[in-house]
């Protein structure tokens, strides 16, 4: 590990604590001699120390004190170093220990030392060349290919996350939101199907909604996010950001891979991490890279000899939930087949486990998608279904492309709003535009509903929700529709607040956002924390007009 100041990212920021200091740790744990701290954040501090029996020079991360009698983080700890104990790579952490503060103070593990410094140090510097960048992103890419291949998901990629040593090897660290797959899995339920797990500006947008639901596809995505930085120095945000060529003169090659790593649909972006280093790799050997090798990585490059792990596969994307329950029911019922058959002897006490009972319910998304349709019969169904919870929709009788996206020029108000199932035309039509304002009592219950419906029709790019009683955290499901959605009115409820800032961001593409404050109520004194708000919007989407009503 190495020192660096503390992220302004830390997503357990709210969690700090006071480190031990190092002589309370030499007397405490005796079988290290630690030297110097070296960084802290919510889930723990980091040492440098002296493994004494091996005569080795170690890092150790120890679980805040405060957090040892809760039973999430304590768990997840453990589980981070469970995780890295069954990765062996040369370009992920490797864990040497693990072990308990005497008096059940606290509990620690001992890592790899890495002497060197870290992406997001190497980046504010700013001297790396591209070659040197992409070098360093293969080295990742072989690492996280491994890390898919044996069932492992970082769900933190991030600068502050990847080290790299004196000599340019690139080290991943940092599992503490790591996520099992497959059969072995971590059974905890360390999260429920609302968390967000991950730092805001990297996170996959599917983690927003589902993130029991989300396979490795998450990091491909933040691997984009991080190419995309390391070319230009900033994050994507906003409406149609711009390629890294045209933002910050990269190579114009790069746009297709930067592209294809950021899709919003995980079905659309790389299905491997490995198809990002071939990617990468024809890059760097078809040509020259702009700008001269320079600096301490120049030694470093990629080829298929130096990633020997590029070949192997990651598991394939998470089969719906009931699926994996059919999958392990049918090994049940396999293993009851062999013992019915007189193959396997057993006495009469272990057959009462295989005796009828409840079947066990499967978990399920909390909205589940509706039967398919076709497309006439999904917009009608969408139109139905507002009109008869008291809202009204507008439409559109044409089906050319060029009219669908200029909505700025449909009519809304008087006879273009459609408030009567009545008043539905007999033949083809599209909704382009939702209004909830005048439901009697919307809340998010509803709102998952209509999402589901309106995520059917892939046409409505203007949704009202004015006077609702939705809670933020129901804002998740709008990156179901973040590929089409432009207009968003939220005022006059309390749906927008810090929670729902990081949700609203993965809306790209809107272009108009209303949204009521206490900064619109004089008696309401904490103006400028709105504000502060607002002012972050603005920065997540500097394309979006932001109207404060």
């Amino acid at each position: 590990m190495n020192p660096e100041p503390q992220d302004a990212d830390d997503p357990f920021r709210l969690a700090r604590f006071d480190p031990p200091s190092i002589d309370e740790l030499n007397r405490l744990i005796p079988d290290y001699e630690f030297i110097s701290f070296i960084d802290r954040g919510g889930m723990g501090a980091v040492y440098q120390a002296k493994q004494k029996a091996l005569d080795r020079m170690v890092a150790v991360k120890m679980l805040p004190p405060a957090l040892g009698s809760r039973r999430v983080f304590v768990d997840r700890f453990k589980r981070e170093a469970r995780i890295l104990a069954r990765l062996s790579h040369r370009h992920i952490v490797s864990l040497y220990d693990y072990g308990e503060v005497p008096g059940g103070g606290s509990i620690f593990y001992a890592m790899e030392y890495v002497k060197g410094t870290n992406l997001r140090h190497l980046m504010r510097k700013g001297d790396m060349s591209p070659r040197q960048m992409l070098s360093i992103v293969t080295q990742i890419c072989d690492a996280l290919q491994y890390a898919h291949h044996k069932n492992v998901i970082h769900r933190d990629v991030k600068p502050a996350n990847i080290l790299i040593d004196e000599q340019g090897n690139v080290k991943v660290a940092d599992f503490g939101l790591a996520k099992k797959l497959g059969l072995d899995a971590d059974k905890q339920g360390l999260t429920s199907a609302s968390d967000a797990l991950g730092t805001p500006d990297y996170i996959a947008p599917e983690a927003m909604t589902r993130d029991q639901h989300v396979d490795h596809r998450a990091d491909i995505y933040s691997l984009g996010v991080m190419l995309y930085e390391m070319l230009t120095g900033s994050v994507p945000r906003g409406l149609g950001w711009d390629p890294p060529s045209r933002a910050a003169g990269a190579d114009a090659r790069l746009d297709a891979v930067v592209s294809k790593a950021l899709q919003a649909n995980p079905k659309k972006r790389f299905q491997q991490v490995s198809e990002v280093t071939r990617a990468l790799e024809g890059v760097l050997k078809t040509g020259p890279i702009k700008q001269a090798d320079r600096g301490p990585f120049s030694r470093v490059d990629a080829g298929a000899a130096t990633l020997p792990y590029a070949h192997l596969p990651a598991p394939g994307p998470l089969p719906p939930a009931h699926r994996r329950v059919k999958a392990w029911g049918g090994g049940v019922i396999a293993l009851f087949m062999l013992v019915a058959s007189g193959k396997m002897a057993m006495d009469g006490t272990l057959m009462q486990f295989f005796a009828p009972g409840p079947t066990p319910t499967p978990f399920l998304p909390e909205a589940p998608a509706l039967p398919p349709v076709n497309p006439r019969e999904a917009q009608r169904s969408l139109a139905e279904w507002v009109i008869n919870h008291g809202g009204m929709i507008n439409i559109s009788l044409t089906d050319d492309a060029a009219g669908l996206a200029a909505q700025a020029g449909r009519p809304m108000g008087d006879k273009a709003d459609i408030r009567e199932i009545a008043s539905l035309p007999k033949g083809d039509f599209e909704v382009w535009r939702v209004s909830a304002a005048q439901c009697d009592f919307f809340n998010d219950d509803d709102m998952a509903e209509l999402i589901r419906h309106c995520e059917r029709v892939d046409t409505v790019n203007n949704l009202n929700l004015h006077g609702t009683q939705i809670s933020p955290s129901s804002l998740a499901l709008l990156i179901k529709l973040a590929p089409h959605l432009t207009h968003l009115r939220l005022t006059s409820t309390s749906a927008f607040t810090e929670e729902s800032v990081h949700f609203l961001k993965a809306c790209t593409n809107l272009t108009h956002l209303f949204i009521t404050t206490s900064a619109s109520d004089p008696m309401n004194l904490d103006v400028a924390e709105d504000m502060r708000l607002v002012q972050k919007m603005q920065e997540f989407l500097p394309n979006c007009r932001i109207a404060v009503e």
